[in-house]
């Protein structure tokens, strides 16, 4: 019910983004991204809905791609004082994970970013200051991690 009141106000206010907040949880730091179909009678509309968990409040946002870079600069912003913040989706969303690292980069300042191996599994990383972007490659899945957690080895050139 909360999901259609808000998927009615964002269609009625006409804005580029639009959320809402509910309930509470012991979790937090991590969003579902999905990528939603609204039908109405008049039109039909490709928008994201992201679910996100910020100390133990859901925000339920919904926005137009191109807004898609402001949500994910204020998730990078609010992961960056947590552990561990997860970003996944249901299938692979390639715009989500590029656009999660460009808001990973304009935060940070970057010391490396690339392609490195562990076995047989690649990773993309941005390491920063304090915090490294790691998605290992073709996972529907993006975590911002402290930086120590992470060793470079076997680096890909």
């Amino acid at each position: 019910m909360i999901l259609a009141e808000a998927v009615n106000d964002f269609l009625r206010e006409g804005t580029a983004s639009y959320s809402v907040y509910w309930g509470s949880s012991q979790e937090r730091g991590n969003t579902r991204v999905l990528n939603l179909l609204i039908t109405t009678p008049n039109k039909s509309k490709r928008v994201f809905l992201m679910v996100s968990n910020f100390d133990g409040i859901y925000e339920i946002t919904l926005l137009e791609p191109f807004n898609f870079g402001n949500s994910m600069e204020k998730l990078i912003s609010y992961g960056k004082n947590l552990e561990k913040y997860e970003v996944s989706m249901p299938f692979l969303y390639k715009f989500v994970v590029f656009e999660t690292f460009d808001a990973f980069k304009k935060l940070s300042r970057v010391e490396f970013q690339g392609i490195i191996s562990k076995d047989t599994e690649k990773y993309m990383v941005a390491m920063g200051n304090e915090k490294a972007l790691l998605w290992k490659i073709e996972t529907p899945r993006v975590d911002l991690v402290n930086k120590e957690n992470v060793r470079l080895t076997n680096l890909n050139h």
